[in-house]
């Protein structure tokens, strides 16, 4: 695969708008709006907080609220310029073997979407990576881990390709996760 396809993905349910992150909302307003979706479009993403669904909820919405001020701040400190303190999250290229069952599962019976970028669109102010998922890999203050996207593409162009890279990387990090940090790119996003 050529460096220049290379695409940021996300799935969605059918109902939801592209490039809505629930964080940039005060608690209550997320809690609210994640029982509505839970309870309007069920789905595997709108329903993975179980029977006690308040108060996972909630925890998953401060630790996500603390991994987005450490990946704003990392990502700032490295050159970034957010235009947004929540960011929109993607998979590159693929969303790993962890989500394949859930989202083929989900786009064939019709409730969610792929919804894609390419990587070349983007600014490199305004996208950020990390290997894995930030909420499993993201676990102090001293975390480091950010790449952006020049680092990001050096790597991969260094290993001759996205597959070589992934390949290389893949036993320990199931995908690469990017942060995209502005709202500019709504009209570039697309249903694949």
């Amino acid at each position: 695969m050529d460096v220049g396809e290379i695409c940021l993905k996300y799935y969605c349910h059918i109902n939801n708008e592209p490039l809505k992150s629930i964080t940039q909302l005060p608690e209550n307003e997320a809690l609210n709006l994640a029982k509505k979706l839970r309870d309007e479009n069920p789905c595997v993403a709108h329903s993975r907080f179980g029977p006690i669904f308040d108060e996972a909820f909630v925890n998953y919405y401060h630790r996500r609220k603390i991994v987005e001020k450490l990946l704003y701040d990392r990502f700032v400190d490295l050159g970034g310029t957010p235009q947004i303190l929540a960011p929109h999250y993607f998979f590159v290229n693929d969303w790993g073997q962890m989500h394949t069952n859930l989202i083929v599962s989900e786009i064939k019976n019709g409730t969610a979407n792929i919804m894609e970028i390419r990587l070349k669109d983007i600014d490199i102010a305004y996208v950020s990576f990390v290997l894995g998922d930030t909420m499993s890999e993201v676990n102090s203050d001293d975390w480091n881990r950010i790449l952006l996207k020049d680092t990001l593409m050096e790597s991969i162009t260094s290993y001759g390709g996205y597959e070589n890279y992934f390949n290389s990387i893949k036993s320990q990090y199931p995908y690469i996760e990017a942060q995209l940090w502005t709202d500019k790119y709504h009209h570039l996003i697309r249903t694949v």
